[in-house]
């Protein structure tokens, strides 16, 4: 199944099969796609932490509130953003206002 399909054809999956694995080298072309998605301000401020180890995703299923799904996923990936990214757009955004192209409002 190509990339792309999956996607179209996807479903929230809640059971995985254990003995079922996957691997970094599965995982990378996959990475490597989601790297072009974009992003506001192109921040690209979203950070993936990948576990593959059976006891961190013990942790994080304890942390999940025992969710099973944690547990039997082959992966776990954790996404993270930079909360304070927006503070980038300061230089763009005071740009912008001086090209009169956004006004500040005042609510």
């Amino acid at each position: 199944m190509e990339f792309n399909e999956l996607i179209e054809t996807r479903h929230s999956a809640n059971n995985f099969l254990e003995d079922v694995q996957i691997t970094v080298k599965d995982l990378e072309p996959i990475f490597e796609d989601i790297k072009l998605a974009p992003s506001a301000f192109n921040l690209q401020h979203a950070e993936y932490k990948v576990v593959l180890e059976k006891d961190l995703k013990e942790k994080i299923r304890e942390a999940a509130s025992g969710q099973y799904k944690v547990h039997s996923a082959s992966a776990v990936i954790l996404v993270t953003g930079d909360r304070y990214a927006y503070r980038q757009t300061e230089k763009i955004n005071e740009g912008m206002r001086d090209l009169g192209i956004i006004k500040d409002f005042e609510l």
